[in-house]
């Protein structure tokens, strides 16, 4: 199953209003999965947001991206 797909429909695409928690469980999760595209993509649709606790979350996790292999997108 591709996760792209995945986290376009519920972190850009949804309905429904997303936690920060959300965003933080799935950047750790695709942090440890060695995924550093997916989780650029993740960071990149947090950033848009002006949820300030989401923010925080891009801020901790931008450097997690940056030093995995493939960066970020």
């Amino acid at each position: 199953m591709a996760l792209r797909p995945l986290l376009l429909q519920r972190f850009s695409d949804s309905r429904e209003p997303i936690d920060w928690s959300e965003y933080r469980r799935a950047a750790e999760l695709l942090g440890e999965l060695g995924q550093p595209a997916l989780l650029g993509l993740l960071l990149s649709l947090g950033s848009e947001t002006d949820d300030p606790d989401v923010r925080e979350v891009v801020d901790d996790f931008w450097n997690v991206a940056e030093h995995q292999p493939d960066g970020r997108p």
